[in-house]
């Protein structure tokens, strides 16, 4: 461990700081990517005849990964239909 220690003086007033959680470099399944570029929850890319959003993959989970999703025409989230599964006990 170590700590770097800077002085007001080396400090360069005119330059922005960049700040930013840590938690988004490690927290990836937050995100939706496209086009080697991150997006965020909600947002909205077209491509082709297709508007997709960003958005849960499974509504029933508060932390669930983000997906591109399509929207239908009429702005309607298109969520792809769960697979019927068969339990035997």
């Amino acid at each position: 461990m170590f700590s770097i220690i800077f002085s007001a003086s080396s400090i360069a007033r005119d330059k922005p700081v960049v700040v930013f959680d840590s938690q988004d470099i490690y927290d990836q399944s937050k995100l939706c990517w496209y086009d080697n570029k991150r997006y965020t929850e909600g947002a909205i890319i077209q491509i082709g005849q297709s508007e997709l959003v960003c958005a849960a993959k499974h509504t029933h989970f508060n932390n669930s990964e983000l997906s591109w999703l399509r929207i239908d025409k009429d702005g309607n989230i298109m969520r792809p239909r769960p697979a019927k599964t068969i339990r035997v006990n």
